[in-house]
């Protein structure tokens, strides 16, 4: 039996291996005579990074695995049951089938367009195949590249291009070309580079011939040229764009950067270049030639900069805002009709509304384009970003009507959505790494009083794979059935005079309120909320949220076996959390953010902080008992703060490396001695320590040892102060796969000592308690969803005894999922940050 499996292996072997080496000869036999397979291209440099010059290079090799060209072996094999003549038949016979049925259905345009719709779809189908290949040789595989000569010496050139762009004016780029096989028909390609010295900026000036733009741009192209110690033609582009964007921030409305030449003199001193920005001026009409009968239709149709024949200010009037339904964009408006509107700081807007009661008053303070000022493009964005952030409008337009003269009338046109709009969803979702079904409804009412106000009602029924919160090893279905209406108001609730230090930071105004219920084997748990919440924005990466109030009510029932199991324990920590609670707290946070799908270097920072019970200070100590109950449900008083920071930096064009730091405490004060659970901070799960089941790393060097003398992860473990930090470099693996290799380390104490749970606490040697896991992670990139499977290890357990803590060769490589350091697998939905 052994000899059969032993042999049954070797074939398997056999056949991978056979994609590697055995076709090979497909690729060498099939080149024809002075042909080679660009097989390598190296890049020598004497100190520039080697990657800022592949992009200049006309050829890249195929792609290899472990020095071997799979992919163009499988293109050959493709190719040898690839018939070319077949194709073109089944082109051919699919015209005359398709015209057979169209000719049968004349008369019959809709089944005649449909026929013509799968004959166009079939024959695109069969021209792609015919032109390259089938499946194998299309998809899967890869042709292989021959050296070009001519596109090497193309290469060479842009090289050459690219560093004079940079400044080395006098470098040297050449090329070798050596055989690397048996047979010699393998190639390598190494470009030699020596870059030579960059010729530094001795001097960067901006000349012009009006006197207001040289004055003007002389102190600004100086704070610009401050970063520009080198050559560099890149760097000088975007000073040209920035040059073009402070004019048009400062009124010249019809000025672009196409009227900016650069001039580079490197005459005046040897390894040196003086810069000189010469900004033309706008070419004159002459007036005079024109045809006098149509002097006044010609005139109106030249702008006042050519007429002048110099860049002119353009000033604002008061703006138009149109609020138009879409079905009748293509009727005249009526501009008379339009309000005339003064806003809070003196200036006006005219405002015409077609049949929507908006309030004008509101929409007045949304719009960025003041009368009397100065052109700014920045104020066009502004404009259009707070329009939209309303969800009130399908579109935002804005256009300039310059009237023949230097003043710009702006006319903001919008088309507002549908009044009511529902929504349904059902998915997957992902908790604590167990995955469970979900579906969503939502009714939205916009404008419901006339205000601008957002009414939404939503309702969510999820059943969730949970383990039991006392036996890790359990997994059960949990019932989670949420209904929340929202109220969101454009504006603050508060006195007019404080309204308008806000209004134009996308102010809002949430009340919301929800009632939650969920049900688990161990416990039935209802939650009421009552919140309200303030949020504003600095445009667009800043944003501000405060919560003045939020009020929960839970209340719980707990099965008999869960009484009997917190019997047990002395510490009142989880006891305290599963009693009936009235839960109040205030809360802030402020958050930038300019993390996008752009491979470019961005950042995420949060600071949180939390008051819990403070609202409780208004009623007397006969309302407040002193066993912290209020009308019977228990009452915390805890502050609650952390600091989350994260930064993605981009390695090259399909690899990044991200980072994150998560830092924060909880404790409770005045008669309270202990925080509500869900205040606690846990570590572990799949998007945080992803070597350790959720939820249940730490405390400290706290372990929980079994009847079998074996660490058991049978219990959640909160804690009052956590330390996390992370480090993945993700890279593209093929389509949408994506791969990473991950290191997280971190831990979760408790302020004081715990009876239950020995070195929970937080000491001077809490870095001996840092636990660490690392390993690998795949991510299927849908565009709508990422997909993200992660595989944990542990390297550093702090549960073990110092000096037995580091435990990554404890993995075992043929069963990872058992054993003393058993791997874990991680389901998530995005990112772990």
């Amino acid at each position: 039996m052994k000899a059969r499996m032993y042999s049954k292996a070797k074939v398997a072997v056999f056949g991978l291996l056979s994609l590697f080496f055995l076709p090979s000869c497909f690729s060498i036999l099939s080149l024809k005579e002075n042909e080679y397979i660009l097989y390598r291209q190296e890049i020598k440099t004497d100190s520039l990074d080697r990657e800022l010059f592949e992009p200049y290079l006309m050829q890249r090799p195929n792609r290899k695995i472990f020095g071997f060209m799979p992919y163009v072996e499988i293109y050959y094999l493709g190719k040898q049951f690839f018939n070319p003549e077949r194709v073109k038949q089944q082109i051919n016979q699919n015209r005359e089938k398709y015209q057979k049925k169209i000719e049968k259905h004349v008369g019959n345009n809709t089944k005649v367009n449909k026929l013509i719709y799968k004959r166009d779809k079939k024959l695109k189908k069969l021209e792609t195949k015919l032109k390259e290949g089938n499946f194998l040789m299309r998809v899967v595989g890869e042709p292989p590249v021959i050296l070009n000569q001519s596109k090497t010496y193309e290469s060479v050139r842009n090289l050459r291009n690219f560093l004079h762009t940079k400044g080395f004016f006098e470098c040297e780029v050449t090329f070798k070309t050596d055989t690397i096989s048996k047979q010699g028909r393998l190639t390598k390609v190494t470009y030699i580079i020596h870059e030579g010295v960059a010729y530094r900026v001795d001097s960067i000036e901006v000349i012009s011939a009006q006197e207001d733009l040289n004055t003007l741009l002389s102190s600004f192209i100086q704070r610009q040229s401050k970063v520009l110690h080198h050559y560099d033609r890149d760097r000088l582009d975007n000073m040209r764009a920035s040059i073009e964007s402070y004019l048009r921030e400062n009124g010249y409305f019809r000025f672009t950067r196409d009227y900016i030449t650069i001039e580079v003199d490197t005459s005046q001193s040897r390894k040196s270049a003086a810069i000189r920005f010469v900004i033309n001026v706008p070419s004159r009409i002459d007036t005079s030639k024109l045809n006098v009968k149509i002097l006044g239709r010609e005139l109106g149709q030249i702008a006042p900069d050519n007429l002048q024949g110099k860049h002119l200010r353009y000033k604002l009037t008061a703006p138009y805002f149109l609020v138009v339904p879409s079905n009748k964009n293509g009727g005249r408006i009526d501009t008379a009709r339009a309000q005339y509107l003064q806003t809070y700081d003196g200036r006006h807007v005219r405002i015409y509304l077609a049949d929507r009661k908006f309030n004008s008053n509101i929409l007045a303070q949304q719009i960025y384009l003041h009368e009397g000022d100065w052109f700014q493009e920045s104020s066009i964005r502004k404009t259009q970003q707070a329009l939209s952030s309303l969800d009130m409008f399908k579109f935002v337009n804005i256009t300039l009507q310059d009237n023949d003269s230097t003043n710009l009338t702006p006319i903001i046109s919008a088309a507002p959505m549908e009044k009511f709009s529902f929504t349904s969803e059902t998915g997957l979702n992902v908790v604590q790494g167990l995955p469970g079904p979900f579906v969503n409804f939502s009714l939205k009412n916009r404008n419901p009083f006339g205000g601008i106000e957002v009414f939404e009602n939503s309702f969510r029924f999820a059943i969730d794979g949970q383990t039991s919160l006392t036996d890790q090893s359990q997994v059960y279905s949990t019932t989670e059935v949420n209904y929340s209406s929202s109220l969101s108001i454009p504006h603050f609730l508060l006195p007019k005079k404080w309204q308008y230090k806000f209004l134009q930071k996308q102010p809002k105004t949430i009340i919301g309120l929800s009632f939650n219920f969920t049900n688990r084997p161990e416990y039935t748990r209802r939650n009421s909320n009552l919140y309200i919440n303030y949020q504003w924005r600095r445009i667009p990466y800043y944003r501000y949220d405060f919560s003045p109030l939020d009020i929960n009510i839970v209340n719980t029932e707990k099965t008999a076996a869960l009484d009997a199991f917190l019997a047990q324990l002395s510490s009142p920590t989880i006891q305290q959390s599963f009693r009936n609670a009235f839960i109040t707290s205030s809360h802030g946070s402020w958050t930038y953010n300019d993390i996008s799908s752009d491979n470019t270097i961005s950042r995420f920072v949060r600071f949180y902080g939390e008051s819990g019970g403070a609202i409780l200070n208004l009623f007397n100590n006969t309302i407040l008992k002193r066993d912290n109950t209020f009308f019977g449900l228990n009452y915390f008083k805890y502050l609650k703060f952390y600091t989350d920071l994260r930064y993605h930096y981009p390695l090259s064009k399909e690899t990044t490396l991200a980072m994150r730091f998560l830092g924060g405490a909880v404790w409770p004060y005045g008669t309270s001695t202990t925080v509500p659970y869900e205040k606690f901070f846990f570590a572990g799960g799949s998007n945080s320590i992803r070597a350790w089941p959720p939820r249940r790393l730490g405390p400290g060097s706290y372990n929980h040892i079994d009847n079998n003398g074996n660490i058991s992860y049978r219990f959640e473990e909160p804690g009052n102060i956590i330390l996390e930090g992370g480090v993945e470099y993700r890279f593209k693996i093929w389509w949408i796969v994506n791969g990473a290799l991950f290191v997280d380390m971190g831990n979760v104490w408790t302020l004081s000592k715990d009876p239950d749970r020995p070195g929970a606490q937080f000491t001077e040697k809490f870095w001996q308690e840092i636990a660490v896991g690392t390993g690998f992670g795949l991510r299927f990139d849908f565009t709508f969803l990422l997909l993200r499977l992660d595989l944990g290890i542990k390297a550093i357990d702090p549960a073990r005894p110092i000096g037995n803590r580091w435990v990554l060769n404890e993995l075992s490589i043929r069963k990872p999922f058992s054993g003393s350091n058993a791997a874990l697998l991680n389901i998530g939905i995005g990112y772990p940050f």
